[in-house]
């Protein structure tokens, strides 16, 4: 029913009435990621909206001084969280580009059995109007969702362009942005301190900042307040993207109907912070409008949640759970074991002897392959990190195994006896990282010609590599391969090497290493390029994290307990100056300086994890819940059309999902996240939050998509996928490159998973009781226990 504003005169309506979206997400089926909300947000009227409720009012809408209504959002004590005098707002443009705001509180409320229907009239100063309908669904006492329509009734000349924004004000106060802090995934974590210095990157320091909502990995932004411990945050709810204008040469302001995407930012106020959702979007690079046109309309669902939180983590957590749980994240159809027998494929193809410059003989996979041909673009080999070879040589010996291909297992042996042939390692324990096959030059003009080089052993290249090679001893020891001692030999002369590297005496690890165990100074041994020398940072700390599963699986395998002493020493710097204290992670790539990025989220999670399975102490898996959130955050769990005929771009019609930011405050994706969802699937198990193993869905099949599978492509080679990539513009940039990482990214979490449960697709074993699979984690641990034949 309808009530009139003068009988809301002395009422605030309460809405009381509690959904349980967490019971509706974990009953997600397996082909698509619910929505959580099974509330009918138009559902029955209430038929006594004022009579007295005495269950907490969680959402009041509140009489303005102009006979119109705001709203605010309440704890159950109530204490005020969030509020907003004038929720309607419309953005106008005329025709000189000069922008003007209208403001208005509700007209009109109806009551429903779940929520209310508000409304209000509202026109500009030129006088055009514009009819705007927000309807509330109360899911739980923390989280809402709100469905806006806005139509124009009436339009005028003067007015070009319009767009609508809702708004929530946080009831904490904060000098500037700074003082408050920031989540928004893939895009700010905490405060922009450690971003990317690029476009991307806000300006905290400024009163406003407003970005399309493709730059972030799910469209919400929150805010938390340290000082007051309150947080909220807002999202666009199964957003629909789309574009019809020329994106790449429209920096202007547009102003058309095919335009539907929005903008998300913050802004501060008198000392109050405001989170703004705008659509279209508002981005200052790229603004667009909708047209002033009678009969135009658009419509888009919110979300907006409260929480009472003392940490920045637990708040970060919190919320992004609560918004990724009201989606619904369509799963691509895949058959992992298709997909890793495409993989393996991929590798025997490519892996073969490699003749240096100077005649020296190596044994790999290409640096580089061509997207769509295949063609080898360089023949350089690293051991972890880009190249990934000694994972891949695992790989390839296990794979000949279980086939009964000899040929495909010695293509492995031949890739694992290089790297552990390698003199440096052998005789000092620290293996070097580069193999040329042709000619690099060092700072001091030495060149190197078809053999290692000066290129320094950074800590997260070691790690990469050795990790590789302890599956490939693991996996002879089963095998009684004659190499098994001499290999065993050669880990633990590296695990000495890492045992006495040289620290700070606090638990940490410095970013790179030379052969005496002695930190890199020596930003010359790079080579004659300033903007790399920039990326040594030689006394940095932040990789401390990196190494500690390494160090866990190390005593797993030697029974050393050394090696897990030192992954303690290491885990409690990184859990007081990165989870506690940064809470961020930076720096986890060797091609990148120390900036935000996801790869160190995704080391901070296997070490955290790792320890806690080592040790049971719970306060690394409170850690290591924080840096799993932190990593998939960067994972796009939404969909859109990508513009533009370059052949390398496959997503015309869309197939972005799974893809992943790779540092905040840049616009390069890539399918890195694939590595991810074993690990993810084991903090389900962990936890019993079911958010883990749709997350872990989520990266097992949608980055299998941009995969050529069903050969439509028109790829070399099936498992070929596309490296660095930008999409958050709608427009496809690309190095339209494929490297051994990828391939390796997409195939250790299938090995890992099968050999710790026996099958290759999560469906298989989700539905079996958390007690049996735990039994099966445990017998695996951190990788680092007897290998077992399956």
């Amino acid at each position: 029913m309808t009530i009139g504003l003068k009988k809301l005169l002395w009422h605030m309506i309460s809405i009381t009435m509690l959904i349980s979206s967490v019971a509706a997400f974990s009953a997600c089926s397996a082909d698509e990621i619910d929505d959580a909300d099974s509330g009918n947000e138009t559902g029955k009227e209430d038929t006594n909206p004022d009579e007295p409720n005495d269950k907490p009012k969680n959402l009041n809408f509140v009489k303005n001084s102009d006979d119109t209504f705001g709203f605010e959002i309440r704890d159950d004590k109530g204490s005020i969280y969030a509020s907003q005098p004038n929720p309607v707002i419309i953005r106008t443009k005329n025709n000189n580009g000069k922008e003007e705001l209208t403001k208005s509180g509700y007209q009109e409320i109806t009551a429903t059995a779940n929520g209310n229907i508000c409304s209000a009239t509202i026109t500009t100063t030129s006088g055009s109007k514009f009819v705007v309908t927000d309807t509330y669904t109360i899911l739980d006492n923390t989280i809402f969702k709100v469905k806006r329509s806005v139509k124009v009734n009436k339009a005028v000349t003067n007015d070009k362009g319009f767009s609508s924004q809702f708004s929530i004000i946080s009831n904490a106060s904060g000098s500037s942005l700074k003082s408050f802090n920031l989540f928004a995934p893939g895009f700010l974590y905490r405060n922009n301190t450690y971003n990317n210095p690029y476009e991307n990157n806000p300006n905290l320091s400024s009163g406003s900042f407003d970005f399309r909502e493709t730059r972030y990995g799910l469209p919400m932004f929150m805010a938390h307040s340290a000082t007051a411990k309150k947080t909220i945050s807002l999202s666009h709810v199964n957003p629909s993207i789309k574009s019809d204008i020329d994106e790449k040469n429209s920096k202007q302001w547009v102003t058309s109907s095919s335009v539907e995407y929005g903008s998300l930012g913050a802004s501060i106020d008198k000392s109050r912070i405001s989170i703004n959702y705008c659509y279209p979007s508002i981005e200052t690079e790229t603004p667009r409008s909708h047209p002033v046109k009678a009969g135009q309309s658009h419509s888009y669902t919110l979300a907006i949640a409260i929480s009472n939180d003392i940490d920045y983590t637990a708040a970060a957590v919190k919320a992004y759970k609560q918004h990724f749980a009201l989606n619904n994240i369509k799963l691509y159809d895949v058959d992992i074991k298709e997909a890793y027998n495409a993989q393996m494929d991929m590798f025997s193809a490519l892996a073969a002897p490699i003749t240096g410059k100077s005649g020296n003989r190596a044994y790999g996979l290409p640096w580089s392959i061509s997207i769509p041909d295949g063609k080898p673009q360089a023949f350089e080999l690293q051991n972890g990190f880009v190249g990934q070879q000694t994972s891949i040589a695992f790989q390839l010996m296990r794979h000949g195994k279980l086939s009964g291909n000899n040929g495909v297992f010695n293509q492995g042996l031949e890739m694992a006896k290089f790297w552990f042939s390698d003199k440096q390692l052998v005789d000092y324990g620290l293996p070097r990282s580069w193999w040329i096959q042709n000619e690099k030059q060092d700072g001091y003009g030495n060149k190197y010609i078809g053999d290692f080089w000066t290129y320094p052993s950074f800590t997260r290249c070691f790690t990469d590599g050795m990790e590789g090679l302890l599956d490939c001893v693991r996996f002879a020891e089963a095998y009684k391969l004659p190499q098994a001692e001499e290999w065993g030999k050669i880990i633990k002369k590296f695990g000495d090497f890492l045992l006495n590297a040289e620290t700070a005496g606090d638990g940490s690890f410095y970013r790179a290493y030379q052969k005496d165990g002695k930190y890199l100074r020596d930003v010359n041994a790079i080579g004659p390029w300033p903007d790399e020398q920039k990326k040594i940072q030689a006394s940095s700390k932040t990789n401390t994290l990196i190494p500690v599963r390494l160090l866990i699986r190390l005593y797993e395998w030697s029974g050393d307990k050394r090696y897990l002493d030192r992954a303690i020493q290491a885990g409690e710097y990184g859990y007081n100056e990165f989870y506690k204290k940064l809470g961020t992670f930076i720096g986890g790539t060797p091609d990148n300086a120390n900036v935000v990025d996801k790869e160190a989220g995704v080391f901070a999670m296997y070490a955290f994890t790792a320890l806690y399975q080592a040790t049971g102490d719970k306060k690394w898996l409170e850690a290591a819940e924080y840096a799993a959130v932190y990593a998939f955050s960067y994972t796009y769990c939404y969909d859109f059309a990508i513009q533009g005929n370059d052949v390398a771009n496959i997503f015309r019609d869309g197939g972005i999902s799974g893809y992943s930011f790779i540092t905040a405050g840049a616009g390069g994706t890539d399918n890195y996240n694939a590595f991810i969802y074993y690990e993810l699937f084991k903090l389900y198990i962990l936890t019993g939050d079911k958010f883990y193993a749709n997350a872990a869905k989520v990266l097992e099949r949608n980055t299998k998509s941009p995969m050529d599978l069903d050969g439509t492509k028109g790829y070399a080679h099936k498992a070929l996928l596309l490296e660095a990539t930008t999409l958050y513009k709608m427009t496809f940039s690309s190095v339209s490159t494929w490297l051994p990482w990828c391939g390796v990214a997409t195939s250790q979490p299938m090995v890992n998973f099968y050999q710790t449960f026996g099958r290759y697709n999560i469906s298989d074993v989700e539905n079996k009781s958390l007690e049996l699979l735990k039994n099966e984690i445990e017998k695996v641990g951190a990788g680092g226990k007897k290998y077992v034949i399956k």
